[in-house]
């Protein structure tokens, strides 16, 4: 009979351990994806500098990447920016891109690209940011 307890507490253990949600990045997603239309139509690019706001609230990264330069017909579409996401540690990697079969224009429009990630728990992360620019921008924030 004494043989039985350790065993129970082993499994019982291991039972909590199952039950406890690390920060598995299986379950982060980027939702809530949205690209304003025009703000500022330009033939060569970089009229005004990109920011980047980001705000944290119960598990979620609410990001706007303001200013962002995209071709002008992908600004007339709703959604015409696709965002995805890889998590390496506590690194996340941001692509933007345009939609594929979106016919192209002969102009560059700004645009104020909003989107959330979901299922990232407290901690600090680098975002960083890939686009069509020729550098990748990151940011260190802690939530």
């Amino acid at each position: 009979m004494n043989r039985i307890y350790p065993i129970l507490f082993l499994a019982f253990a291991m039972m909590l351990m199952a039950g406890c949600k690390e920060n598995n990045h299986d379950e982060v997603a980027v939702v809530n994806t949205h690209n304003s239309k025009c703000l500022l139509h330009s033939m060569k690019g970089y009229e005004n500098p990109d920011t980047l706001s980001v705000t944290y609230a119960d598990g979620i990264i609410h990001v706007t990447h303001e200013n962002l330069m995209i071709n002008c017909a992908a600004s007339e579409v709703e959604n015409g920016v696709e965002v995805t996401i890889e998590v390496e540690g506590s690194t996340i990697h941001i692509y933007e891109t345009e939609r594929k079969g979106l016919l192209q224009a002969d102009c560059l429009c700004e645009v104020d690209n909003h989107f959330d990630i979901t299922g990232i728990g407290h901690g600090t992360y680098t975002l960083v940011m890939h686009s069509w620019y020729p550098n990748t921008q990151s940011f260190t924030y802690t939530f």
